[in-house]
């Protein structure tokens, strides 16, 4: 084959416009399909956002809404039989402290 044979032929005006016309159908087919898709998921969360406004409220309006827990008292903790840790407290005794260097005198002000 020569070179010539290879390439394809050039198509009429009529062609080329049809060719443009299917591709361009393709197109806004495309186009509408994925709107009706975002349009379909943006009702449907819309729809889940709306139910859970509506199920806070009512909840909401029976008082079981969710609250932090109030923190428990000794007392309580004790019927519960629970024994909090206890507080480790600072040893201020005079073997904790560092010995004193005698060298480190605090040297009086000169006037």
């Amino acid at each position: 084959m020569s070179p010539a044979e290879q390439r394809p032929k050039p198509l009429s005006t009529s062609e080329r416009r049809r060719q443009i016309e299917e591709s361009v159908a393709v197109a806004m087919d495309r186009y509408k399909s994925e709107g009706d898709l975002m349009r379909t998921k943006t009702e449907r969360l819309k729809a889940l956002r709306e139910a859970h406004q509506s199920a806070m409220s009512a909840e909401a309006a029976e008082g079981k809404t969710a609250k932090a827990p109030a923190k428990t008292s000794a007392r309580a903790n004790e019927k519960a039989g629970v024994t909090p840790p206890k507080a480790v407290r600072k040893t201020t005794s005079a073997a904790a402290k560092p010995a004193a260097d005698p060298a480190r005198k605090r040297q009086p002000a000169k006037v």
